[in-house]
């Protein structure tokens, strides 16, 4: 009976509020591996996050969060609290705080963590980009509003549930 009580006081510690919670797991799943697919080819050593450890440090202050997409795409929506690229001064935006940058699935923000780290700052991929982000059920924002609506960037990117409006 104690080892039965154990098991379920681990379990229900297991699945607390620390624990992930992906909406929509058959895209996370694919998203995760089209990711880890262009990170080996692309850029292998470069540091990344997840989205669940990302929206933590968000929220704690201890980060601040870059969207590295066009304008075209973050027109549609954002994730809250992000920083357009070109209106992000490191210098002074990010004393104290880990820099991270995302797009629709994590190469185009990939490329940007590497600028930022040859200025030498450090900065963390978001592993899956928006993409992943929705996946795993944190919102986006249009006007400071949540939306279920997100630029893809195109087709092949698609990988949202179909309660979101795609667009490309």
């Amino acid at each position: 009976m104690r080892y039965l009580l154990g098991l379920l006081v681990l379990c229900f510690s297991a699945c607390g509020a620390d624990a992930p919670v992906v909406r929509d797991a058959d895209h996370a799943k694919q998203i995760e591996q089209m990711y880890q697919d262009y990170k080996s080819d692309m850029f292998p050593a470069l540091a990344d996050i997840g989205p669940l450890e990302a929206s933590k440090m968000l929220a704690a202050g201890d980060a601040i969060i870059i969207d590295a997409r066009s304008a075209e795409e973050q027109a549609v929506s954002i994730v809250p609290g992000a920083i357009m690229a070109s209106d992000f001064k490191p210098e002074t935006m990010a004393q104290g705080r880990q820099i991270i940058v995302y797009c629709t699935i994590g190469v185009r923000s990939a490329f940007a963590c590497n600028g930022f780290l040859q200025k030498d700052y450090q900065a963390l991929n978001l592993r899956g980009g928006i993409v992943n982000w929705i996946a795993h059920g944190y919102e986006v924002l249009h006007n400071g509003k949540p939306v279920k609506r997100v630029h893809t960037y195109g087709k092949k990117w698609a990988l949202v549930s179909d309660d979101y409006e795609k667009v490309y």
